[in-house]
């Protein structure tokens, strides 16, 4: 008895696998039948109408048990246990299911493609556990006091499918499509819930059971569709429901495109002819010790239909499974293909496909490789290998033929399950026999570029795929009919042109094609931005004036600042950018030590007299109203008491690097200094100097800053201000090197000349 049992449950599915399949039709995307798995499909045909019934046939069933050889070979159950049974997964699957097309037809234009369809599915999935295989073959002698688990699963479902498709190119690289579905229930059983165990007590040996079930049916008493009215059975049930499929493909370069849909998407809501059958104890728990013999023999017959009812009701009462007749919702397995097609040739391509199907909430993936061709204009083939677990002896087989206005094709995922089906774990066979009508030639292409000539922006010309088919001689990816360079590498900016130096002025044109330039000079730089190009300025950093060839003139004066002694002062060409001659002897102010009166060049503009008649010319004396020595530039000669007083406060002077102002250890001498100018006759002349590290105008605008800060401290010391006065030469008359450290030291001074009256 018990090997007719587990018989039975294997035999049911023992030339199968679990249902991996339609990787085959997946890459025969010829074929209108090809969007059912992956709805961005757009064929070839202009028309097609599916044959009632024969345009689209479809046959799948698998088990994750065995075959049929690798049972009944088994010389003894010893073989049994050590090659099946107990190499098998905890939980297995048979799956079955039937697709049949009632009508189908679908239009395309050169951008769309539209397909309806009504299918009639069936489908199966039966979960059976190891432990109740076990159980039924070896009986529990060996499994005492382990919990065996009998979670049987039974998903089975009878609907409609009316689909609409339509599927879009986008661009020249990618195509999507979506299929929306209405779905119309008529049988189903569906295991909600299902947790079974059963333990044999190792010393007593009695069974304990456990039960917790949830089992939804709809329609079961209503099967008999002989005796239901047309009408009601097939348009009147109340089970409805929506599904979607979804998918694209992505032309990632002219030979790869990339593909992905996922289909089966969607839900019934059952409503009609409902029957549910829930545990209502469902931590309920039946021990069964077994029976009295004496009480079943005592009245043979009697004896045992009581005993067997006692029996029956004490487990119907303690588990409490109660019938009722709630609605319910299901949703479809759905499917997920994720693949990759490489073209080697005008007529043949390769592909890797990735698979995934659902049942138990928990994915089951397979992957899959193949070939595709086409020798004849009329023959498609198809070729595939797929390996999923537990399987590894798939071979996929497509065959479709085009005979003048119809197409006719036959596909299976494991040809040799067909022709050794007693070795076979899957088989999924498809068969087809469709009219059609016109063709968009998606696989000509006249220029050889391997983009298809109802997409090639240029179909007589080999180009390149991103660009739609078009060529680019120079590979800018700019083609070449609008590249003004077509023989040239350039960029987009500039119409296909080069332009190495970026100042948008294209090497052909450009005067200078390696430094960035300005349009208006022809690509030429003009750094100081003063509208003369580098080239012709003779001060290309410093913005300047066009009648000074490009440098800077500050006063504006006509003379450029580099040759200008008055930079911030109008001057006269004649004097070097400076003011003019008050006194007319021609020497420019700037330079006259005696700008008010007319003198000699030889005496620095001054006239050659000695006013207090000491014999110092008054352009050298600085005493000129008093006479004095010729040792003392003209003035009276100071005791060394007197000269040590100035002496000491001109060389302990120092100022803040670059600016007027005095460092606090100048203090001291200039405090004595004041001291004695309070009390002597004697008048003080300050006379600036710099080095030359600044421009001359920014020289004398510190000497003169100096000079001045040593009268204000002197005048703050209470020295009269009548007897201070200040002079600023800037960088005019060195006394030291101005390249060395030390030389610049000693230009940056101010003499203190004792001076009389």
């Amino acid at each position: 008895m018990k090997n007719i049992v587990i018989v039975f449950i294997l035999f049911m599915g023992s030339n199968l696998l679990y249902g991996q399949d339609d990787f085959t039709l997946y890459n025969m995307n010829l074929i209108p039948q090809a969007s059912y798995v992956n709805p961005a499909i757009m064929p070839n045909d202009q028309i097609f109408i599916g044959f009632p019934v024969l345009g689209n046939i479809n046959l799948g069933i698998s088990n994750t048990g065995f075959s049929y050889n690798d049972l009944f070979k088994a010389t003894s159950s010893s073989d049994v246990t050590t090659q099946i049974i107990t190499k098998l997964p905890k939980n297995n699957y048979f799956n079955f299911k039937t697709n049949v097309d009632l009508i189908s037809f679908g239009y395309r234009s050169k951008k769309m493609y539209f397909y309806f369809s009504a299918t009639e599915k069936v489908s199966m999935q039966f979960r059976y556990p190891t432990d109740f295989l076990k159980f039924a073959w070896f009986g529990n002698g060996d499994l005492l006091g382990q919990t065996l688990n009998f979670n049987f699963g039974l998903e089975a479902i009878h609907y409609r499918n009316y689909g609409l498709l339509a599927s879009r190119q986008i661009n020249n690289k990618l195509l999507v499509g979506a299929r929306f579905s209405y779905l119309y229930g008529m049988e189903n059983i569906h295991t909600a819930l299902s947790d079974i165990s059963l333990l044999t007590d190792e010393n007593t040996y009695a069974l304990t059971a456990k039960s917790n079930i949830e089992i939804n049916t709809s329609g079961l008493s209503q099967i008999d569709i002989a005796k239901s009215p047309y009408t009601t059975y097939h348009l009147g049930k109340k089970n409805r429901g929506f599904g979607l499929d979804l998918g694209g493909e992505y032309k990632l370069t002219n030979y790869l495109t990339l593909t992905a849909s996922v289909v089966n998407l969607g839900y019934i809501k059952w409503n009609d002819d409902i029957k549910n059958y829930k545990s209502q104890n469902p931590n309920a728990s039946y021990t069964f010790d077994g029976v009295n013999l004496n009480q079943v023999f005592s009245d043979s017959a009697a004896g045992i239909d009581n005993t067997l009812k006692g029996l029956q009701d004490s487990i119907l009462n303690k588990f409490k499974i109660v019938e009722n007749y709630q609605p319910y919702k299901t949703t479809l397995p759905p499917k997920i293909f994720v693949g990759g097609i490489l073209k080697i040739s005008k007529n043949i391509k390769a592909s890797l496909l990735i698979q995934s199907y659902f049942f138990d909430g928990k994915p089951k993936l397979a992957a899959s490789g193949g070939f595709t061709a086409s020798p004849l204009e009329w023959v498609d083939l198809g070729l595939t290998y797929s390996a999923f677990k537990g399987n590894y002896k798939n071979v996929g087989l497509a065959i479709s033929l085009w005979p003048g206005g119809s197409n006719l094709h036959l596909i299976t995922d494991n040809i040799l399950g067909a022709i050794k089906y007693k070795d076979a774990k899957n088989l999924n066979v498809r068969f087809g026999f469709s009219l059609v009508y016109g063709k968009y030639f998606l696989n000509d292409d006249m220029d050889g570029d391997l983009v298809a000539d109802d997409i090639d922006k240029c179909p007589r010309q080999a180009g390149k795929q991103e660009l739609g088919g078009c060529p680019d001689r120079d590979g800018d990816l700019i083609i070449d009919s609008e590249d003004d360079c077509p023989g040239e590498f350039g960029t987009k900016a500039m119409n296909g042109c080069p332009d190495r130096d970026g100042d948008r002025v294209i090497d052909r044109y450009d005067d200078c094609p390696d430094v960035s330039g300005e349009v208006q000079f022809k690509g030429c730089p003009d750094r100081d931005h003063d509208g003369i190009k580098d080239s012709e300025d003779k001060c290309p950093t410093d913005a300047g004036t066009t009648e000074l060839k490009g440098c800077p003139d500050k006063d504006g004066d006509g003379v450029g600042d580099s040759d200008d002694l008055c930079p911030d002062v109008p001057g006269t060409r004649n004097n070097r950018g400076c003011p003019v001659d008050t006194d007319g002897d021609g020497i420019a102010d700037i330079n006259d030590k005696c700008p008010d009166v007319m003198g000699e060049k030889n005496n620095g503009g001054c006239p050659d007299t000695d006013s207090d008649g000491d014999g110092v010319n008054d352009k050298d004396d600085l005493c000129p109203l008093t006479s004095g020595e010729l040792s003392n530039n003209g003035c009276p000669n100071l005791n060394d008491a007197d000269k040590s007083i100035a002496y000491e406060a001109q060389i302990n002077l120092k100022f803040k690097d670059n600016t007027s102002e005095i460092i606090p250890t100048s203090y001291s001498s200039l405090e004595a200094l004041a001291t004695w100018m309070i009390t002597s006759k004697a008048n003080l002349v300050l006379k600036a100097h710099t080095s030359n590290e600044e421009s001359e105008s920014i020289n004398l605008a510190l000497s003169k800053e100096r000079s001045e800060a040593v009268k204000k401290f002197l005048v703050a010391k209470n020295v009269n201000p009548t007897k201070v006065t200040t002079e600023f030469y800037g960088s005019s008359n060195p006394v030291g090197d101005n390249n060395t450290p030390d030389g610049r030291e000693k230009n940056n001074r101010v003499e203190f000349v004792i001076a009389f009256k």
